[in-house]
């Protein structure tokens, strides 16, 4: 759910004052009738219409580092995320974990590639030699 904005609290709060409904703030606004109702709850307590600054840890990439990150990744896709972190040459360090979170949240799963091609004509080869032996047993067993 995005956040809503500076201007939305703003305007909630502004059409309050000029007496309109909750539901029909909302309406106009276009966000819901709880998020209008904790807006206009936490201005008349505590006359504050920003959110409050969000907890928890600020993130060690920037946006910039992740599109190089992701960049890297796609113009080579059999690099794997250590040699990604090598390249990299940030003045800061990142664990590799780092890297492949910023890639999965990117969908990029699995950086190692597989080479399609050599995968398939070794399939051919093994069905190959299935039936081959196939065969081989049928003349066995004709032999008997």
């Amino acid at each position: 759910m995005p956040r809503v904005s500076f201007g939305n609290h703003a305007s909630i709060i502004t059409l309050y004052k000029l007496g309109m409904s909750q539901r029909k703030i909302s309406l106009c606004v276009g966000i819901s009738k709880s998020t209008v109702q904790r807006t206009i709850k936490r201005y008349s307590t505590c006359s504050i219409i920003q959110d409050k600054p969000k907890s928890g840890r600020p993130k060690k990439l920037s946006k910039r580092n992740e599109r190089n990150i992701v960049y890297r990744s796609k113009m080579d896709p059999s690099k794997t995320a250590n040699q990604i972190r090598s390249d990299l040459n940030l003045s800061l360090s990142v664990s590799v974990d780092t890297i492949k979170r910023c890639l999965r949240s990117n969908n990029l799963h699995g950086r190692i590639m597989m080479n399609v091609e050599l995968c398939y004509f070794q399939m051919l080869e093994d069905m190959l030699e299935d039936q081959k032996n196939v065969e081989m047993r049928k003349n066995i067993h004709q032999k008997l």
